[in-house]
């Protein structure tokens, strides 16, 4: 389920993000504390309470299932490049 977030930037890119998909359940939504990526630059974050950006604690950074991150890589890289 795609849900509007308020408008925040990459913390890296600075490109406006104002949306958010919960990619293992189509059902549920994005929640304060998950782990989001930009689609524009593929930069890795978490949501804060009010679902703005902060940047990842390293115990969650070890928590990041490396496989998912890939296969959302090689989605969101599919999609950009339609865009282009």
């Amino acid at each position: 389920m795609t849900i509007h977030t308020p408008k925040a930037e990459c913390l890296r890119c600075r490109k406006k993000l104002d949306a958010a998909s919960y990619i293992k359940d189509e059902s549920k939504s994005p929640v304060p504390g998950d782990v989001t990526i930009c689609m524009y630059c593929g930069y890795l974050m978490a949501f804060t309470d009010d679902m703005t950006f902060r940047e990842l604690t390293e115990e969650e950074i070890k928590e990041v299932p490396l496989v998912e991150v890939a296969r959302i890589q090689r989605a969101r890289k599919a999609v950009m490049d339609k865009d282009v």
